[in-house]
């Protein structure tokens, strides 16, 4: 019976290692794959005082937009709006969806964010340095 040599062994205990940290970075990536949504209620035209406002108001039209959103180092630190906390993005878009109608306010709002297996990939190719995801807000933009 033979004893398997040094290097044997030792290639063995490198494959283990190159196979737990391929596995590591896959279970992180895929567990950010996800979908999320919030409702974001209703957004007024600056200058207006909502509390004048009565009744459900003239239904004018749906907006949607998407934009891409990306983190480093496994979605911890954001590099790409609306990647941070302040919502500067979502707001953006219901004032000028707000504006370009000529209504008062963009009510029934949702923001989503995606991560499809498109963005896994990248993160497992990346080895988890750089993730990205797709954000999208919709709504309806009426008039008082």
């Amino acid at each position: 019976m033979s004893h398997p040599s040094h290097r044997s062994l030792l290639s063995r205990s490198r494959s283990r290692w190159a196979a737990a940290l391929v596995l590591a970075v896959f279970g992180l990536s895929v567990s950010g794959c996800f979908h999320a949504k919030v409702n974001g209620g209703t957004i007024f035209r600056p200058g207006l005082e909502p509390t004048k406002m009565t009744g459900q108001g003239q239904y004018v039209g749906n907006f949607e937009a998407s934009t891409r959103a990306g983190w480093l180092l496994f979605a911890l630190i954001p590099v790409m709006a609306p990647a941070g906390s302040s919502g500067d993005w979502s707001y953006q878009q219901a004032i000028n969806e707000i504006q370009k109608r000529q209504g008062d306010a963009a009510r029934n709002i949702e923001i989503r964010s995606q991560m499809d297996w498109v963005d896994v990939i990248v993160a497992i190719l990346v080895g988890g340095l750089f993730n990205t995801s797709k954000y999208t807000i919709t709504g309806e933009v009426v008039k008082y």
